[in-house]
């Protein structure tokens, strides 16, 4: 089942409504879309096959109230051969502008940037240095190519009450959907590190499966309600793109 969010929408985990009793995540894969025209593009043929990921985690930004320190745990938890991690320094803003096709999965573990007033200068904070800033901004996104399976934003929180209408979040998704990949997997919140990276590790699981994105993060959402926990926990990741 898809939505098209409007407006203060886009902050609506909607896998956590009731359906029947249920939750509606119990009965259907959830994805979302940017807008209407997007529709025929998403439902062409599943992604390609592969799960080789090239991770960004905990950045050095010199500021220790924005460290992420669950980030290095989440990404041991995901970490398969062939796979590339990038902590702390290495996780630079420079690396992130290198050719991306070797890898099917982009995923960072980092904190986002919304501005309201400017959407395009949102972006995500990595480690500053070789003549850039630090911040991979929704306009360098937009510039990018690349053509991997997906893109995971597992460290972003978001800003309803600087941004209502959720145009600086959304933009950061339109930037890596047009950039080419065939889905974006951001949080909506931040979610404690043990359960972000336990639902993550399974999501990663159905991945080598092949399965798509939103089917993927359904078998982990299940699996967490099966387990006792709270929508908070599992309904904090939304698939928007190619379902």
């Amino acid at each position: 089942i898809g939505f098209i969010p409007d407006d203060c929408l886009h902050y609506l985990p909607f896998a956590a409504m009731n359906y029947r009793g249920r939750y509606l995540t119990e009965g259907f894969s959830i994805f979302y879309l940017p807008s209407a025209s997007w529709l025929e593009q998403s439902a062409a043929g599943k992604p390609r096959p592969g799960r080789r990921i090239l991770a960004f985690g905990d950045p050095d930004l010199q500021d220790e109230t924005l460290d992420l320190h669950h980030a290095a745990e989440e990404l041991k938890r995901i970490r398969k051969q062939g796979d590339m991690v990038l902590l702390n320094k290495q996780a630079s803003e420079m690396r992130a502008a290198d050719p991306l096709s070797d890898f099917d999965v982009l995923h960072f573990a980092v904190r986002g940037q919304f501005t309201a007033a400017d959407p395009l200068s949102s972006g995500l904070l990595l480690t500053p240095g070789g003549g850039r800033d630090g911040t991979l901004t929704a306009l360098e996104i937009f510039r990018l190519q690349y053509q991997g399976r997906t893109v995971v934003l597992s460290g972003c929180e978001t800003a309803p009450d600087k941004d209502p209408e959720a145009r600086s979040f959304t933009v950061l998704q339109r930037a890596f959907l047009h950039a080419g990949t065939s889905s974006v997997v951001p949080s909506l919140w931040l979610v404690g590190d043990r359960a972000s990276s336990y639902l993550l590790e399974i999501f990663y699981r159905q991945f080598e499966r092949n399965k798509t994105a939103a089917e993927a993060l359904r078998t982990a959402q299940l699996r967490l309600i099966r387990e006792g926990y709270p929508p908070h926990v599992w309904a904090a990741f939304i698939v928007t793109g190619k379902y």
